[in-house]
C-alpha cells in the first residue's frame, strides 16, 4: 500500500468486538500504521490508559 507514516500518530488502536472487523481494518492500515488491538472498549481504555500515548480516535459504526 502506502508509505510507512512519519507523522504525529504513528499507532492505530483498533477496538472491535468482532474479531473480523479487526483484522479487515488492522490489514488495511499495517503498511503505514503500527496497530494494537483490543477486543472491546474496556480493553481498549485500559489500552489507552497504559500507554498514555497521543492517539486518534476513530469511531466506525
Amino acid at each position: 500500500m502506502g508509505e510507512r507514516n512519519t507523522g504525529y500518530f504513528d499507532t492505530i488502536l483498533i477496538i472491535d468486538d468482532d474479531v473480523v472487523n479487526r483484522k479487515i481494518l488492522a490489514k488495511i492500515f499495517s503498511d503505514t500504521y503500527a496497530i494494537r488491538e483490543a477486543p472491546n472498549g474496556s480493553a481498549g481504555l485500559s489500552e489507552i490508559l497504559t500507554r498514555r500515548q497521543n492517539f486518534c480516535a476513530i469511531f466506525w459504526m
